[in-house]
């Protein structure tokens, strides 16, 4: 039995997929079968992958005759025979160790899913620019056994599949599938509910393997047949998870939190005008599932940012998509504001989390070039991001003159502020970096 089973969908990716399958064989856990299903790609991909079938024998290629991301990944898990199962994307590529790191801490804390942090990349003027997402926000919640039903933070981790592993009995036993919608369809969503519903043993690294190939990220979804695809997934969720009432009962209200982040995050990516749709089967769905608006506070705290959302939605939701629309139309003008005030400045960005290194790229395509990061962390204080080193804020003020401060932080940005101010940065001088996200608070 393989250690490992490492399943690939792939469709028309003959630019990428050398790099990929390049990755996975160098994996220096050799014991792992290579499961790829291809939907009848056009452009050589299948040629290429006959290829390396020809040359290695870990490497199987089935058929995707639905061409159907979900179809192929549930295809690819039945014909499994590995201990684990892992994701691989077939445009993305990952590190040589990924699966024998992931392999030996599942091993070490009998987990059924082992998750670990991520870089996005994108190519900006012929050089790739990475970006380091941690899928927890807090170091301390790494490396321990966590029950999702019982530490519901876990339902707060970004929501990708591919960067871990999952034990294929614990897959098995509860019958944890894809939705299987045609072609790529949000059907990640369905099945991370689904495996963080049922698992009582996962485990995060705070190590970086997998390298996910970032598209546009600002690219709208103009079908209209996937207006609804994001609530699809949801209701799958919901029929698989609900077949079990006692873990249904400990999971619903994180599984209505997920559902509004998902639907949210269409509902921003969407041409305005199929906004309006989305809106009004939110309105519906959400008022099904929450009979009194004080259920919101089981869903996030009072303070949270998606409790006020959520309850203008119910309250008005032709008031709820207008915000919506305001905060998008906002959010596009301050960035074109700070990249007009940045211009010909030495420019430091204080905070090198996920809003820091996004800000980052954002200012590289845009011909803008940083003179520092800064972060009051030790850990990070030393260490270079996309060839840009971190510093304390009294090493950055001593290297270099007439600093721009642009603060990227959403917790702690009122401190850095004030920090700033303290060392004698005129306010002039410091820009708050907001993400669209909070344009309402």
């Amino acid at each position: 039995m393989p250690k490992v089973s490492i399943i690939m969908p792939s469709l028309n990716v003959a630019p990428y997929i050398r790099e990929c399958m390049d990755s996975v064989l160098a994996q220096t856990l050799t014991d792992i079968e290579i499961i790829v299903v291809d939907a009848d790609s056009t452009d050589g991909t299948r040629e290429i992958l006959e290829e390396y079938a020809s040359r290695d024998s870990r490497v199987t290629i089935l058929n995707d005759d639905k061409k159907s991301s979900g179809y192929a990944n549930n295809k690819a898990i039945d014909y499994a025979t590995g201990e684990y199962i892992g994701i691989v994307e077939t445009d993305d590529y990952i590190a040589p160790d990924m699966y024998e790191k992931l392999y030996i801490y599942a091993e070490k804390y009998k987990a059924e899913i082992v998750k670990a942090d991520y870089d996005s990349f994108a190519t900006i003027k012929g050089k790739r620019i990475f970006v380091t997402h941690n899928l927890l926000g807090e170091r301390k919640k790494y490396y321990q056994v966590l029950n999702p039903r019982k530490n519901k933070f876990v339902f707060e981790a970004e929501m990708y599949n591919w960067a871990g592993i999952y034990r294929r009995d614990f897959l098995n036993e509860y019958e944890i599938r894809h939705q299987e919608t045609p072609g790529a369809s949000y059907q990640d969503n369905g099945f991370w509910f689904q495996v963080f519903a049922f698992a009582t043993r996962v485990v995060f690294i705070h190590e970086s393997y997998y390298r996910y190939r970032k598209d546009n990220p600002n690219s709208s979804i103009n079908n209209r047949k996937k207006v609804f695809c994001m609530c699809d997934e949801y209701d799958f969720a919901k029929e698989r998870v609900s077949r079990y009432p006692e873990i249904w009962k400990d999971v619903y209200y994180a599984y209505l939190g997920k559902r509004y982040g998902g639907c949210l995050w269409t509902l921003r990516k969407l041409v305005p005008e199929l906004r309006q749709k989305l809106c009004d089967r939110m309105y519906d769905d959400f008022s099904s599932f929450l009979k009194n608006p004080n259920e919101v506070d089981r869903i996030w705290g009072k303070k949270h940012l998606y409790n006020r959302q959520m309850r203008m939605l119910l309250m008005d939701k032709e008031q709820y998509l207008s915000d919506i629309e305001d905060s998008l139309f906002q959010y596009k003008k301050n960035i074109k504001t700070l990249l007009e005030l940045l211009k010909d400045k030495s420019i430091v960005i204080f905070g090198c989390g996920n809003w820091g290194t996004e800000l980052q790229n954002l200012l590289l395509e845009n011909g803008i070039d940083l003179a520092s990061f800064c972060d009051n962390s030790t850990e990070k204080q030393g260490q270079e991001i996309n060839g840009v080193v971190v510093r304390d804020l009294n090493s950055a003020i001593e290297k270099f003159d007439d600093l721009f401060f642009v603060v990227a932080s959403a917790a702690y940005h009122r401190q850095i502020a004030k920090q700033l101010s303290e060392a004698g940065v005129s306010t002039d001088r410091i820009y708050i970096y907001s993400h669209s996200n909070y344009l309402w608070e």
